[in-house]
This record gives C-alpha cells, sequence and structure tokens, in this order.
C-alpha cells in the first residue's frame, strides 16, 4: 500500500512539473510574440517617421524653391513698376527707392561688363582670323628648301595635290573626276571661304 501511495505521490510530482513546463513555454512563447509585434510596430513607425522626414524635407525644398522664385518674379516687377511709376510714388520712403536705384546701378555694371567682355573676346577673335586670311604667313625654311629643289610654291602645291589624288584613288577608288560627292577638288585642301568672308566682314565692321 505504501508502494502504490509513494507511485501516486511521484505521478502527481511529475505531472505537475509538466504542467508548470507547459505554462513556461507558452509563457515564453507569449513573450516573444509580444517582443516580434513591439519589434515590427517600432520598425513600421521608424518606416513612417523616415518616409514622414523626407517627405517633409520635399516640401521644404519645393516651398523655398517657391519663395526663390517669387522673390525674382517679385524684384523684377517692383523694378518695372518703379520705372515706369516713379512719378506718382515719389511720396515713398527713401530708402525703398535707393536700394532700388543701387540694385538697377549694379546691374547696369554687371551687364556693361558682360558686353565689354565679350565684345573685346570677339574683336581679338575677328582680328586674328583677318590676319590669317589676308596674310599667308611663308615659311622661311620652306622657301629654302624649294629653292634647293628649284620648285615654286604653285608646284609643290602640285605635286601634293597629285600624291593626295593618288593615295585616294588607292584607298577609295575614287578620282577627282569620278566620284560619288561630284567633287572636282576633292584631292585639295579645303578652305572655308564662306567663314573666311564672314570674319573678314566682321573685322572690317569692328575696325
Amino acid at each position: 500500500m505504501a508502494d502504490t501511495e509513494e507511485n501516486k505521490l511521484d505521478k502527481k510530482a511529475s505531472s505537475s512539473n509538466d504542467v508548470d513546463d507547459d505554462d513556461r513555454r507558452s509563457r515564453s512563447r507569449k513573450d516573444q510574440r509580444e517582443k516580434g509585434k513591439r519589434r515590427s510596430k517600432s520598425s513600421r513607425s521608424q518606416r513612417k517617421d523616415s518616409k514622414s522626414k523626407s517627405s517633409s524635407r520635399r516640401r521644404d525644398r519645393n516651398r523655398d524653391r517657391d519663395r526663390k522664385k517669387r522673390r525674382r518674379y517679385s524684384s523684377s516687377e517692383d523694378d518695372s513698376s518703379s520705372d515706369s511709376d516713379s512719378d506718382s510714388d515719389s511720396s515713398s520712403s527713401d530708402d525703398t527707392s535707393s536700394s532700388s536705384e543701387e540694385e538697377r546701378r549694379r546691374r547696369k555694371r554687371r551687364s556693361k561688363t558682360k558686353k565689354d567682355k565679350k565684345s573685346s573676346s570677339s574683336k581679338s577673335k575677328g582680328a586674328t582670323n583677318a590676319t590669317k586670311s589676308t596674310k599667308k604667313v611663308v615659311n622661311q625654311r620652306l622657301l629654302e628648301k624649294l629653292a634647293s629643289r628649284n620648285e615654286t610654291l604653285e608646284e609643290r602645291e602640285e605635286r601634293r595635290s597629285a600624291r593626295r589624288a593618288a593615295k585616294l584613288t588607292a584607298q577609295f577608288g575614287y578620282t577627282s573626276q569620278e566620284n560619288p560627292f561630284n567633287d572636282p577638288n576633292l584631292a585639295e585642301t579645303f578652305t572655308w571661304k564662306k567663314k573666311d568672308e564672314v570674319d573678314a566682314s566682321a573685322s572690317a565692321s569692328t575696325s
């Protein structure tokens, strides 16, 4: 009898231990689930925060752009209105009129300096182009070489054009008479005559 009672007690203790273990496991599972939910909630909130921050930054940028555009537009309108209504706005404050006049002066100075720079650069370009088109630079070494060969500049040019024509026929099968471009001067060096004429006229007009 004593053995059976002991066995019963042992069984009760083991079953209670099993129940405790099950309770612990279920609690730990619940805790893990809650932790996972909290993490997911926190990550969602972080994402929302980052999205809201980025959207707020975009809005701020757009607002800044709009403000700048408005300022530019309003300043240009103010300038035009002040120019047209200068007689009617004579009673306005001296500070605003002086500041607008200073801004106008600055703008005029900037535009003048830009124009001066452009005109000086165009003059220098025109002068160099004019000198190139009017003067043909003759190399002294070249003249000495030609004199030693008993050859003139024209003869040298003819010899070189013949060499170019031979090279073209060897490479592509073109001649100055028969080519797909119908160009009789195919072997000669190209000169942009229109450009030279425009440069010469521009230099003549500036000087």
